[in-house]
């Protein structure tokens, strides 16, 4: 929920907001957390620690503390915090000794893991343990070890398999294998998604309802969540923000690279809000619409943008 007031703040670039709204909370909810944690040798745990739904919430999802999902929320908790009291000139030291207190993701034999002891072995539907890559952002797809693991971590969950999947679990691969830079992988999560767990009418029904494979579950409980799970995928396989710069067709399929593609007014961290076309592989249409006056890496060049419209690459009409 915290992430939510973050990600409104770096899309805005709303200090007020940040100030009176964001901070607050976190505030809250870090307060909160260290009333909760308890120090043991050193390092900081949770009394208890899961991962949501693994094990099917019998007495084994009760996992060693603290469990990669839990820790990557406290990590990404405490890491936010110290970022917006550099900000705003708060003291952050609480939450720097609370940050350092606080384990490493664990990694097993190169895996992502549920916790300090145990991997995933068996298809399930959600990804929590992979949140460190994906919403979270706390490894990026960056060095060579983190692309192992990203790497791993797909190769992960495709052995186990798809039998214990349901409609949301195909967006939420396909955003990881986005933050890959795997435009084909992304893009066949979605197709899937679309043939096996959408409705005439457009509604998500989360169970392989048509029995094409894809699932052992065959309901069809209608859910909100996966359709913004697939747009938010699309949106990340044309428009990556999260590194410090801007990468446009980050994660497109190779089919894609032959045609000519685009889109309208999508919004970056900065609250810059961008339209962009890609033709043949080639970048031929760029226009950028800023807040204030910013230099801003797009696709590995440098630009300085004034406050208002700025078309970077103009089409052959607006050149005349």
């Amino acid at each position: 929920v915290a992430q939510s007031f973050d990600e409104y703040y770096l899309y805005t670039c709303d200090e007020t907001f940040l100030k009176q709204r964001a901070y607050p909370f976190f505030k809250e909810i870090g307060e909160a957390f260290l009333g909760i944690l308890q120090e043991r040798n050193g390092k900081l745990y949770l009394p208890l620690s899961t991962s949501p739904e693994i094990f099917d919430d019998t007495e084994k999802a009760y996992l060693e503390p603290n469990s990669n999902f839990d820790l990557s929320l406290l990590r990404y908790l405490f890491k936010t915090l110290i970022g917006y009291c550099r900000i705003l000139g708060e003291e952050q030291s609480r939450y720097e000794s609370a940050l350092s207190k606080l384990d490493e993701i664990a990694v097993i034999d190169g895996y992502i893991a549920l916790d300090s002891k145990r991997r995933l072995n068996e298809s399930h539907r959600h990804f929590s343990h992979l949140m460190c890559l994906y919403p979270l952002h706390l490894i990026d797809y960056d060095t060579e070890e983190h692309k192992k693991l990203y790497k791993s971590a797909l190769a992960e969950e495709e052995s186990l398999g798809t039998d214990m999947w349901v409609g949301f679990s195909f967006p939420m691969c396909a955003q990881i294998y986005a933050m890959a830079l795997d435009g084909d992988g992304a893009y066949l999560k979605l197709r899937r998604f679309c043939d096996g767990f959408v409705a005439k009418n457009g509604f998500h029904l989360n169970g392989d309802f048509k029995n094409k494979g894809y699932s052992s579950f065959h309901y069809r409980p209608f859910t909100l969540e996966a359709l913004f799970g697939f747009c938010d995928a699309l949106h990340e396989m044309l428009l990556q923000d999260h590194t410090g710069k801007i990468e446009l067709f980050a994660a497109i399929p190779q089919e894609w690279k032959t045609r000519t593609i685009g889109f309208k007014n999508l919004r970056s961290r900065g609250g810059l809000i961008i339209s962009a076309k890609l033709t043949n592989g080639g970048l031929t249409e760029l226009s950028v619409t800023a807040p204030k006056m910013c230099d801003i890496n797009i696709n590995g060049e440098t630009y300085h943008l004034k406050k208002g419209i700025n078309r970077l690459i103009q089409t052959e009409k607006q050149k005349r």
